[in-house]
């Protein structure tokens, strides 16, 4: 049974060192203890009011002692949803990168809370009501809550084409709209704040931290000016990069390879680091490259602090290399090679109209100006007079000067 409900503090919780005691000040989740078979506890039960999680936790105990007298209805198939999304995340893991994988399982974690707070074990048990009652427990923004909706329409549909269950209850559920905003770049003042902050940390940080800090510095210009995101940054081949100072992106479908030339900075500042590993700059191969990912976007995070820049995201270094590119006349298919992207996501994202591109498109149209022809007074012009004219169409009058011998 349940025999304790308390919060669990986050590490960035300033109630953290206060321990379980503390639990009025804060919107850390509640946690359940206790002993129930089948169960693993302490475990999340995914509420910050302490009633809802006490209402969740006793749902857990009635369904303990329900799940050994449901009996799968004899006109559905009797797979459980822990079964079923064990079978998905299988199928799912030979097409996607780790760090999709893992949201899956964050996802299905809720989902699972979720059931077990309806009392839901049969994967066939669940209408499309219960699906619009999990959507209403998100509390994500709008981009995140489609994200999930169009997890839980695959994960249903692939259900359906398996044979676990017979009709799709996500089916009829729309995942609604996202909201493209456009990816903000550093600005150029930033970028050079963020340059010198690196810079002034490689030379003075002390000699326990002196290799980190160099690489550092140089994993922000290689960010920069390569227009990677940060896990293909952090496992990218040095031998990606050639003699002349481009860095091969990968090969297209042509067999032809995709280079992108780097700043000689960038080029200089790799060269010279300690290097992780004989194959890579900035990861060493032993372990996860998620865990290497992590603790580099732990030392940008603190670089962006130490520059002032509040809203600092590593990503934002590869939304600058478009927008630059774009911007310095880089034509659109070449930047969506780069980004490795269509044109139409590059043109979406990092297309919007702003200052940059009114004043280049300003200084373009001030270049198909011609100075309008003057008129030059001659000695013994006269002014304009009407005068006759014969043409096939007949007789006209027309105007013209008539010049005095």
């Amino acid at each position: 049974m349940i025999t304790s409900i308390f919060r669990r503090h986050k590490k960035s919780c300033p109630y953290k060192s206060t321990g379980r005691g503390e639990d009025r000040y804060c919107l850390c989740p509640f946690w359940a203890d206790g002993d129930l078979p089948g169960m693993k506890l302490p475990r999340s039960t995914g509420a910050t009011s302490k009633n809802e999680a006490t209402r969740i936790a006793r749902s857990w105990e009635n369904v303990e002692t329900k799940t050994e007298t449901v009996v799968p209805s004899p006109d559905a198939p009797g797979i459980t949803l822990g079964d079923a999304i064990t079978k998905y995340l299988e199928t799912v893991k030979r097409d996607l990168e780790e760090s999709t994988v893992d949201k899956y399982k964050v996802f299905f974690r809720q989902f699972k809370t979720f059931a077990i707070s309806r009392g839901i074990v049969q994967l066939a048990a669940f209408t499309t009501d219960d699906l619009e009652m999990f959507r209403t427990t998100w509390k994500d923004g709008r981009n995140a809550g489609v994200n999930k909706m169009d997890r839980l329409k695959q994960f249903f549909k692939k259900a359906t084409e398996r044979g676990w269950i017979r009709t799709n209850p996500a089916a009829d559920i729309k995942s609604g709209k996202r909201k493209d905003a456009q990816k903000l770049p550093f600005t150029a003042n930033q970028v050079q704040t963020i340059f010198a902050t690196a810079e002034k940390k490689r030379i003075e940080t002390a000699s326990s931290g002196k290799k980190n800090a160099q690489r550092l510095y140089a994993l922000v210009l290689f960010l920069r000016y390569s227009g990677l995101r940060i896990g293909d940054a952090v496992n990218c081949p040095i031998d990606r990069l050639d003699s002349k100072g481009r860095l091969r992106l990968y090969t297209a479908k042509t067999g032809a390879h995709v280079y992108v030339k780097l700043h000689p900075d960038a080029v200089a500042a790799l060269e010279s680091i300690p290097k992780m590993s004989e194959e890579r700059w900035f990861w060493s191969g032993n372990g996860k490259l998620r865990t290497a990912v992590t603790k580099w976007q732990d030392r940008l995070r603190h670089l962006f602090r130490d520059a002032g820049i509040a809203d600092g995201h590593p990503h934002r270094f590869r939304h600058t290399f478009a927008t630059d590119a774009l911007n310095k006349g880089v034509p659109l298919q070449q930047v969506a090679a780069f980004l490795g992207n269509s044109m139409r996501i590059v043109e979406k994202h990092y297309g919007t109209w702003g200052d940059e591109q009114q004043r280049n498109a300003d200084e373009a149209l001030a270049r198909t100006f011609q100075k309008e022809p003057e008129t030059v007074e001659t000695e013994g012009e006269t002014e304009p007079e009407w005068v006759e004219k014969k043409s096939r169409l007949g007789t006209r009058k027309v105007q013209e000067k008539r010049i005095v011998n």
